[in-house]
């Protein structure tokens, strides 16, 4: 049974199996009835023989041995992003969609010095943000995809001056495009990583300006065979003269 049981496990693999029943069970030739006066081929399995008979007889198998028999469990594949917690084939879809809040922390120009109009100074606005994005898993841990989102920047710091310089507060809104990749280290745990374009309203001094995020993600409810729900969190940069030295952390609530 030792040996069954590894033959079985390696045949089933990381889900693991279920024996449904066990026991002996004949083998050899098949049970055959025959009528009378009929030549009887099957007496015994390989013995040839070849006899008549008058009355009717059944012919049995004579050996048995041990049979076991068994499903293989759904393999469990992890996590967030990485969909397909329980399948027997695993999907290669990977898809998801967040939303989350947070701090833009802005490094920009001291309120002493005299910047071009709308320039960036130095503050902090408040941050909310939400995407959606949709890949494909290269292995059962690994995944690929693009998508696109938005975070808008509610009273960003920024500069309009006058003498004396005053200082003016605006919300600025940006629509994102991006690339993005998930790896499950563990069954419950991803980590992600978003490159991509962030376009902007005129509320400040650009068009468009590269961006990278990278988020770490733990699922903490199932939500049938193939979802959950996760809490995250990350942090966020935007690429731009304007926008000076900032960066964006964030807490995050999704669902895959």
């Amino acid at each position: 049974m030792d040996d069954a049981n590894a033959m079985i496990a390696a045949h089933c693999g990381g889900g693991g199996f279920a024996i449904t029943r066990e026991g002996e069970a004949l083998v050899g030739s098949t049970v055959v009835t025959e009528g009378a006066n009929s030549v009887d081929a099957q007496t015994t399995e390989g013995a040839g023989q070849v006899q008549g008979h008058d009355n009717s007889k059944t012919v049995y198998a004579t050996g048995s041995n041990w049979q076991v028999h068994y499903n293989c469990n759904d393999p469990r594949t992890v996590n967030m992003g990485l969909i397909t917690r329980s399948r027997t084939e695993p999907s290669k879809l990977a898809w998801g969609a967040e939303i989350g809040g947070g701090a833009m922390i802005v490094a920009g120009h001291a309120i002493e010095e005299n910047p071009d109009y709308r320039d960036t100074r130095s503050g902090t606005g408040t941050t909310v943000t939400g995407n959606a994005w949709l890949g494909m898993k290269l292995s059962p841990k690994f995944a690929l995809g693009g998508g696109f989102g938005m975070s808008s920047i509610i009273a960003m710091p920024q500069w309009d001056y006058s003498d004396p310089p005053t200082t003016q507060e605006a919300d600025s809104t940006a629509l994102e495009f991006f690339a993005t990749a998930k790896y499950a280290p563990a069954e419950r745990v991803d980590i992600g990583v978003r490159v991509g374009l962030s376009m902007w309203d005129d509320e400040v001094r650009i068009d468009s300006a590269p961006f990278a995020a990278v988020q770490f993600g733990y699922r903490i409810l199932d939500v049938g065979a193939d979802s959950g729900v996760y809490v995250a969190a990350g942090v966020s940069s935007y690429f731009s003269s304007s926008l000076t030295n900032n960066v964006t952390p964030a807490l995050l609530v999704g669902f895959h």
